[in-house]
C-alpha cells in the first residue's frame, strides 16, 4: 500500500531489516529501500555493495539507482565496475546505474558491452540506452556494421532506437534494406526484479 510508505514507522521497519540474518528477508528490505525511496538508507546500501554475498551487493546496487542520482552513488558504482568480476554483482550494478540515467555513467558501462557473459552485456547496453546520449550513435553504427547476431545485435538495434536523431531513420532504411530471412532478433526484455522472488 502506497500510503504507508511515507509513515515513519514503515520505514524504519525497512531499515531495521537491511542487516537482517535472513537473506531474503534482507534481499526484500534492500529492494524496499529502493522502492520507497529511503534516501536515508543510501549510505548503507553503498557499504552493502562493496562487501557480502553476491545477490546482496547486487540487490543493494539496484536500489541506489532507485533512489536517483546522486554523485557520490553513482561514482561509486561506476568504481566498482571497474573492480567487480561477479557476473551477478555486475548486472547490479549495471542496473543501478541504468536507473540513475546519467551520460556519465557511459565511460565506466562501455568496455561491458563486450562482456562474455550476455546478461552483463545487455545490461551496458542499457546503461547506454538510459543515457539518451545521441554522441553514442557513430560507435552503434560501427559496431552494427560488423554484423552482429543474436542477443548482441537485439542491443545494439534498442540502444540506437533509444538514443537516434531523425537521420537515423534514412540511415537505417539503407542499412536495413537486404535482411537476411534467417536473422532473428530475439526481443530483448529489460526486466525489474519482482519482489515476490
Amino acid at each position: 500500500n502506497f500510503e504507508l510508505w511515507p509513515l515513519a514507522g514503515v520505514q524504519a521497519l525497512v531499515l531495521q531489516h537491511l542487516d537482517d540474518p535472513d537473506e531474503a528477508t534482507q534481499r526484500a528490505a534492500i529492494w524496499n529501500a529502493g522502492e520507497m525511496k529511503i534516501s536515508t538508507a543510501r549510505p548503507r546500501l553503498l557499504e552493502m555493495v562493496v562487501s557480502g554475498p553476491d545477490v546482496i551487493r547486487a540487490e543493494a546496487a539496484q536500489a541506489i539507482g532507485k533512489l536517483g542520482n546522486q554523485e557520490t552513488a553513482r561514482t561509486t558504482l561506476e568504481r566498482r565496475l571497474s573492480e567487480e568480476s561477479s557476473p551477478t554483482v555486475l548486472v547490479g550494478l549495471l542496473r543501478g546505474l541504468a536507473l540513475i540515467k546519467s551520460p556519465l555513467s557511459i565511460e565506466a558501462a562501455l568496455p561491458l558491452t563486450n562482456h562474455a557473459d550476455a546478461s552483463v552485456m545487455l545490461h551496458a547496453f542499457w546503461v547506454l540506452r538510459n543515457s539518451g546520449e545521441t554522441s553514442l550513435r557513430p560507435m552503434l553504427h560501427a559496431e552494427l556494421a560488423k554484423k552482429p547476431t543474436g542477443q548482441r545485435l537485439c542491443a545494439l538495434l534498442d540502444t540506437v532506437k533509444m538514443v537516434a536523431k531523425p537521420e537515423d531513420v534514412t540511415w537505417a532504411r539503407r542499412q536495413f534494406q537486404v535482411v537476411d530471412k534467417e536473422a532473428k532478433c530475439d526481443r530483448v526484455v529489460w526486466e525489474e526484479r519482482n519482489e515476490r522472488q
